[in-house]
C-alpha cells in the first residue's frame, strides 16, 4: 500500500481579513433526528413507534422513546425501576455502528436539498445555509425542504435550525429556530453552560468538558452569558484548551480562528484498492492503514483539521464523498484508531444496504399492492411516481482520506509545574493499538466515584465509551469506608472464615454487637496456595456497618473489618448474611 501525499490548494486557502476578536461564526443550518441511536436501534428490532423502549448503558436507561416516556421513563433511571413503570417496555442495546451506518442514508437525502453536508455525529450533521439560502429563497424555505424529504424518504422526523456558529446552530435545530445573524448572543447569554455537551465530539472530549462544567458550577457560571462576559485569554490560561473552545463557542464564534497569516495546505492520503472492494472487512483493513498514514503526517507537521473528507471510487467510475467534523483541539486531529472509526462507518453505510431505504420500499410497494386492488385506480403516470428504487451492488476501486481547513496547533510542552501530557499521550497510544489489535472491547477504564464501599468508588468502562461517572466521586458520602482503600480489590469475594480464641466463628447481633474479638482467619481460597490454613489476627480495626438499598426487598446489611495477618497481607473482610468474605487486600 503506497500512500500519497497530495497537498490541495482551495479557495479558502487565500488569506482573509477578520475583526479583533476573529471571525464571526458562519452562517450554518444543522439537522438532527431525536433519538437516533433508538430509532434505528427499534428499527433493526421492527418495533413501532408506539411501542415503549430504551436504550441502556450499564444498568440505567440512556435512550427513551416518546411511548416510554409518557410512562414516566426519564434518562439515567435504573432499568428495574424503569420496568417497574412501564411493565411492557423493549430494553435495547446501544450499537454505534448501527448508528452511524444508517444516518447515511439520512445524509444522502439531506444531499437532495443541499450540495454538501458534514456528520458531526450520527443523528447530528451541518451544512452552509448561504448557498441553499439563495435557491430556495429564504432560511425557512430550507429548512421545510429538508424536513419534507427526510419524513417522505425516510420516514422520519427532524429538527433543523439555522444560526450563526457551531453551538448556536446545534441549540437552534434542538429548538427548531432560525436565529438572526445579529441576534446570537441573546439566544446564548441565558442558556444553561451545559448545552456545551450537544457540541461536543468524541467521548473523550465529553469526559473533559463534565470536569469543565462541574468547576464552573461551583465557581458560579452557569450560563453562556456569564462565560462569555470573561477575558477570552483569562479563560485559556485558567482552564486550558477545553476552556478556551467552551469560551468561543459561547461567544457564539466558530471552534477555531484560522490565522489569515499562515495558511496551511489540506493533506490527502490515498490507495488504490486491488483487486477491487465490496466487502466491509477488506476495506476496514484498506481504511486502518490510511487512517494511521494520516494521522502521522498531521503529527509530524504539528498540525490539526477539523474535518475528514472520506471519498471513495466504485468501479463504475463514480465517486462517494463525506465529511465528518472532527476534534481539531487535538493534535492531528483525531487518533488514528477514532479516524479509522469513522471511514469504516462511512464504508459499512456505502457497502451496505440501508434499513430505512428497505423500509421505505416496503411501504411504497404496500402502498403499490393496496392501489392496484381497486380496479382503474392506478395510471401509468401514478406508477411511475411509485418506481421503487433498487440501488446496485458498490464496489470500491481507490480510497482516499483528506484533512481539511488545516490549522497549527499548540505545541505540547511542559507546564509551569513540569508536567507534560508527553507520556499520556505515549500511553494513549498504546492503548489504541491495543485496540486495533483485539478490538475496541478489549480495554477497560478505570474511574474514581462516589460511593459506601471501596467498589461502588470505582467504575469500569470500554476505553471507546468513556463517560463521566453518574456519582461523583470528589464529594463525600456519609458512612462510607475509611482510607486507605485496598490496594488490590476482587472483582468476585472469596470466601474465608473469621474465628475468635475459641475457634467459634465471629457473628454480629442485631445492634452490631460482635460476638469476640477476631483471633485468626482461615483462608480458604487457593489463590493464596494454601487451603485451610488459620493465620493469627495481630491487628484489627472496625467494624463499619453498610446498609445498601435498605428501602427495596434486596436490602443488605454489610459489616466490614480491616484484620492485619502475620505471616499474610491484611485483608478487607465483610460479613454478609452470616458468612465471611475477603473483597480485597493491602499491600
Amino acid at each position: 500500500m503506497n500512500a500519497q501525499i497530495q497537498p490541495v490548494t482551495t479557495a479558502s486557502d487565500k488569506p482573509k481579513a477578520y475583526g479583533a476578536r476573529g471571525p464571526a461564526g458562519q452562517r450554518m443550518a444543522a439537522v438532527w433526528v431525536p433519538n437516533w441511536p433508538l430509532l434505528v436501534a427499534m428499527l433493526a428490532h421492527n418495533l413501532d413507534a408506539t411501542q415503549p423502549a430504551v436504550l441502556q448503558r450499564g444498568r440505567q436507561v440512556h435512550v427513551v422513546s416518546a411511548a416510554a416516556r409518557a410512562f414516566g421513563v426519564r434518562r439515567h433511571m435504573a432499568l428495574r425501576a424503569a420496568q417497574e413503570l412501564c411493565p411492557q417496555l423493549h430494553i435495547l442495546d446501544e450499537d454505534p455502528d448501527l448508528a452511524a451506518r444508517e444516518f447515511e442514508y439520512i445524509a444522502q437525502v439531506v444531499e437532495t436539498i443541499v450540495p454538501a453536508v458534514e456528520i458531526i455525529r450520527p443523528g447530528l450533521l451541518l451544512f452552509a445555509a448561504r448557498g441553499a439560502t439563495k435557491f430556495y429563497g429564504s432560511e425557512d424555505a430550507v429548512c421545510a425542504a429538508v424536513i419534507e424529504a427526510l419524513a417522505d424518504r425516510a420516514q422520519c422526523e427532524a429538527q433543523v435550525g439555522v444560526a450563526n456558529g457551531i453551538l448556536a446552530t446545534i441549540l437552534a435545530a434542538r429548538t427548531m429556530r432560525v436565529v438572526a445573524q445579529d441576534q446570537t448572543q441573546e439566544f446564548l447569554g441565558p442558556r444553561p453552560l451545559t448545552d456545551l455537551t450537544y457540541a461536543a465530539v468524541t467521548n473523550q472530549q465529553q469526559v473533559a468538558l463534565g470536569q469543565f462544567l462541574s468547576l464552573q458550577q461551583r465557581l458560579g457560571i452557569k450560563t453562556f452569558g456569564a462565560l462569555a462576559a470573561l477575558p477570552h485569554a483569562h479563560v485559556h490560561t485558567r482552564f486550558g484548551d477545553i476552556g478556551a473552545w467552551a469560551h468561543r463557542l459561547a461567544s457564539g464564534l466558530d471552534i477555531r480562528e484560522q490565522s489569515p497569516t499562515r495558511q496551511e495546505p489540506d493533506i490527502t492520503v490515498s490507495n488504490a484498492l486491488d483487486p477491487p472492494v465490496d466487502r466491509i472487512d477488506t476495506a476496514a483493513f484498506a481504511a486502518r492503514s490510511l487512517a494511521q498514514e494520516l494521522h502521522r503526517i498531521l503529527l509530524e507537521g504539528s498540525v490539526t483539521g477539523s474535518r475528514i473528507e472520506i471519498m471513495a471510487t466504485t468501479s463504475a467510475g463514480e465517486e462517494l464523498t463525506r465529511t465528518w467534523r472532527t476534534d481539531d483541539s487535538a493534535l492531528g486531529a483525531m487518533s488514528a484508531a477514532r479516524i479509522t472509526q469513522r471511514v469504516r462507518w462511512q464504508l459499512e453505510g456505502w457497502l451496505t444496504a440501508s434499513s430505512i431505504a428497505q423500509q421505505r420500499r416496503r411501504k411504497a410497494a404496500l402502498a403499490v399492492s393496496e392501489i392496484r386492488a381497486v380496479p382503474g385506480s392506478v395510471s401509468g403516470a401514478s406508477e411511475s411516481q411509485e418506481t421503487l428504487e433498487h440501488p446496485e451492488p458498490v464496489t470500491l476501486t481507490r480510497l482516499q482520506l483528506t484533512a481539511q481547513f488545516v490549522v497549527p496547533t499548540q505545541t505540547h510542552q511542559e507546564s509551569l509545574w513540569g508536567r507534560s501530557d508527553g507520556a499520556n499521550r505515549r500511553a494513549q497510544s498504546a492503548i489504541e493499538r491495543v485496540q486495533d489489535l483485539l478490538g475496541p472491547h478489549a480495554v477497560l477504564a478505570l474511574a474514581p466515584a462516589g460511593g459506601h464501599t471501596y467498589q461502588d468508588r470505582i467504575t469500569s468502562g470500554w476505553w471507546a465509551n468513556q463517560e463521566a461517572p453518574a456519582r461523583d466521586g470528589k464529594q463525600t458520602w456519609p458512612g462510607q469506608l475509611p482510607s486507605p482503600a485496598p490496594a488490590t480489590l476482587f472483582q468476585d469475594p472469596w470466601d474465608i472464615v473469621v474465628v475468635d480464641e475459641r475457634n467459634l466463628l465471629v457473628t454480629f447481633n442485631n445492634r452490631l454487637g460482635m460476638s469476640a474479638s477476631p483471633y485468626a482467619v482461615i483462608q480458604t481460597d487457593p489463590r493464596w496456595g494454601v487451603a485451610k490454613v488459620a493465620q493469627p489476627v495481630r491487628n484489627w480495626a472496625g467494624p463499619w456497618p453498610i446498609r445498601t438499598r435498605w428501602w427495596t426487598e434486596q436490602a443488605q446489611h454489610c459489616v466490614y473489618l480491616q484484620l492485619v495477618l502475620d505471616h499474610q497481607p491484611a485483608l478487607l473482610a465483610v460479613y454478609r448474611q452470616g458468612n465471611w468474605y475477603c473483597e480485597g487486600i493491602y499491600d
